[in-house]
């Protein structure tokens, strides 16, 4: 039984509160065009997905095969579109209609429901949002007492389910607006009986996931920058929301607000639109969608929107952010077709939105993208689409043996980037993964600017691989490999042109486009939609690869005169200009043009950890066969991959151990046994942090 706190009659007679979208800022063309389908019978969502007929149970139906439809027709987002019309008409045709809707989800969702749709935990949190804003129009113009009870007891619900810790989602955006919507619903339902202690409740998980979803860098830790933007579109609603209904605005909300303004300005490409990595939907800013910002938040925007006529360019044109593992460069701000954008990306912080792109890069040149993720698809994990824009062949990084990195919980943090160098002239970012069983991956990412980029891979393993170092080009760019170069034409003009500057007799090219079987050669620039675009890859194979690939963006103007890579050691020429690197793993250094400098280093403590213990034992391998006869001298040698590493060998007979040796540096055994039997021979196998392997030879038989 509902307890009220005061009468629900209440409710009709306070001032009304102002409750936000759930997003949009529709136009009045937009809005009317979605009240007419409404009251004419059909479903309507949003202009990504077709109007539908309104079935008699059409919630529990897929109508369009889409998971985001279903998502969506569940968080009740039809009655705000109704709600805000009738707030710009009043007419009260739209907002009865709202209210049948809301009434017959009730009647075949509420308690339960067939759909799971109807309870998913982001889908009940926005539906609170889109009733509570209904009932505040609602209540002015078609208020009945009846009604207003069943909606309460309804919000009492969803009340009671957002609270419950094992329906709370942590460490994730969708947690985050459970918290608004409950602070929201028990602000708007002050007369429920619990009200104080949920908006209490609300506000105590809020500012604990603030910490959880965003970085200290001001970076937003969900793989996909373009939800930076949806998400702090709703805490400036939010904000203002409190605001509005006297509650304290705490301080770190208003600067993470500022962080995350700024962390979105630099993943902007100099076209405005968020640059497409992960499930980042192609979509131009819009600064009216921020309500009420702060004074000169939004000069950055500005800027870059309105091409330099008004706002401010940033004080830089590179940024790194070390925790959400995003390194972005430019070699200027404005937009012109020599304006040139790179962003370096890796870090595995959740499964939330994450796809295999670790160590990946995007290139934004000649006023359009160049290199590109592949994009979202839709929200269907089990379409084949879908899972091909997931995949590492997807992204431009590279692949190991035709399979996907592992992103399975236990892999968490051991993805990032590890060092930087940023300045006017050159930028340079270095980043590393284990999410290859049995191998590690580094990329050096160099930008020599305004036009040259340069990608060193080193990948070691304990076996033989095949290595596919991967670049995925904009649907409008035409391909070709031509003199063990890939180059790429837009209106058959060369544009860009990749290089490998090592081993180019041992490498193995590939260039697809659109291809079936497997998918390969496709992005997705449309919403559930494929478009045909040209992959090309470089391939060696081995136990331990190099890479270095020239990105040239004029190349009709500049060729690497002279490069070298030997151990840790790499030099490279351009355009007179000399750039050395010291890549070792204590001091990564820095030459350019006589200026000696240290690359900072982000210190990554899981992934540190992970790269230290990587000892690959490939085989014990014995110089002479089984059986041998008495008196003979055999020697055992360990294959193994790891650094500073030794090596202890052990012989047992009858599964007992006879012989044992310290710990050496050497990896090999010369035995000379004393008895017939049959034996086997163990070597132990740790490094300087005490890191441990083992293998066996099993039998090895003395007559």
């Amino acid at each position: 039984m509902i307890k009220f706190s005061f009468p629900i009659e209440n409710l009709k007679r306070r001032k009304k509160i102002e409750v936000f979208d759930l997003g949009g800022n529709w136009t009045e063309k937009e809005l009317s065009i979605a009240n007419n389908y409404l009251l004419s019978g059909y479903c309507y969502i949003n202009k990504q997905f077709k109007p539908v007929k309104w079935e008699k149970d059409i919630w529990n139906s897929n109508l369009i095969k889409d998971r985001s439809w279903q998502f969506r027709l569940h968080t009740l987002i039809m009655i705000q579109h109704l709600t805000n019309v009738y707030e710009s008409s009043k007419n009260i045709t739209s907002i009865i209609k709202a209210k049948n809707i809301l009434l017959d989800w009730m009647e075949h969702n509420y308690p339960n429901s067939k759909s799971e749709m109807a309870w998913h935990d982001h889908s009940t949190a926005l539906r609170v949002i889109a009733i509570c804003k209904f009932f505040e129009s609602w209540k002015e113009c078609d208020w009945d007492n009846n009604t207003a009870v069943k909606i309460a007891q309804l919000i009492e619900a969803h009340c009671i389910k957002l609270s419950d810790p094992n329906f709370y989602k942590e460490k994730h955006n969708h947690g985050l607006d459970q918290d608004i919507a409950l602070y929201v619903a028990s602000t708007v339902f002050s007369n429920l009986e619990k009200a104080p202690q949920w908006r209490q409740l609300a506000l105590e998980r809020f500012y604990n996931q603030l910490n959880q979803i965003f970085g200290f860098d001001g970076s937003y830790l969900e793989h996909s920058p373009g939800y930076s933007y949806l998400v702090c579109q709703r805490l400036f609603n939010f904000l203002n929301f409190m605001k509005s209904n006297g509650d304290c605005i705490s301080e770190k909300l208003e600067n993470i607000i500022a962080s995350q303004l700024q962390f979105i300005t630099f993943m902007l490409q100099p076209d405005g639109i968020i640059t497409p990595i992960g499930d980042t939907q192609r979509t131009l800013l819009k600064i009216k969608k921020f309500k009420n910002p702060p004074k000169k938040a939004l000069d950055n925007f500005d800027y870059i929107l309105n091409k330099g006529i008004i706002g401010e360019f940033p004080s830089t044109t590179d940024m790194i952010y070390p925790v959400g593992g995003y390194l972005s460069a430019r070699n200027r701000w404005d937009l012109d077709s020599d304006t040139v954008h790179l962003i370096f990306l890796s870090s595995f912080h959740s499964n939330v939105h994450k796809h295999h792109d670790d160590l990946s890069i995007t290139l934004f040149a000649h006023n359009q993208p160049i290199l590109i993720d592949s994009g979202k698809y839709n929200y269907n994990y089990n379409d084949p689409e879908r899972q091909y824009v997931e995949s590492n062949r997807a992204h431009n990084t590279v692949v190991v043996d035709d399979m996907n990195t592992d992103i399975s919980k236990n892999n968490i943090g051991k993805s990032g980037i590890t060092d930087y160098y940023m300045s006017e002239e050159l930028c340079i970012g270095i980043g590393t993964h284990c999410l290859y069983h049995g191998v590690v991956h580094q990329r050096t990412v160099i930008f020599l600017k305004p036009y040259n980029i340069i990608i060193l891979d080193e990948l070691s393993g304990y076996k033989t691989h095949k290595f596919e170092q991967i670049f995925n080009f904009y649907p409008n760019i035409d391909c070709k490999v031509d003199n063990n170069k890939i180059s790429g034409y837009i209106n058959d003009n060369c544009r860009i042109q990749l290089t490998p500057l090592l081993a180019q007799n041992e490498l193995e090219f590939s260039l697809v486009k659109g291809q079936k079987k497997p998918l390969r050669g496709w992005c997705s620039i449309e919403y559930a939609k494929l478009t045909p675009s040209f992959s090309g890859s470089f391939i060696q194979r081995g136990k331990k690869v190099r890479f270095a690939t020239h990105i040239n963006l004029k190349p009709s103007l500049y060729e690497v005169e002279c490069f070298l890579w030997e151990g840790n050691f790499v030099k490279i020429s351009l355009v007179g200009r000399n750039l050395e690197l010291n890549l070792s793993d204590d001091e990564k250094l820095i030459i350019f043009n006589s200026r000696t400098e240290k690359m900072i280093k982000i210190y990554n403590q899981k992934l540190y950890e992970e790269i230290k213990k990587r000892i690959y034992i490939e085989s014990i391998s014995v110089d002479k066969p089984s059986p041998q006869k008495l008196g003979e001298k055999i020697t055992f040698s360990c294959s193994a991959l790891g650094d500073d590493l030794n090596y202890a060998w052990y012989v047992y007979k009858d599964n007992e151990k006879i012989f044992a040796t310290s710990y050496s540096s050497k990896n090999y055994f010369l035995w000379e046994p004393y008895d017939v039997g049959n034996y086997k021979i163990k070597v132990f196998i740790k490094d300087l942090s005490g890191n441990k392997r083992t293998i066996i030879y099993s039998s090895f038989i003395i007559i």
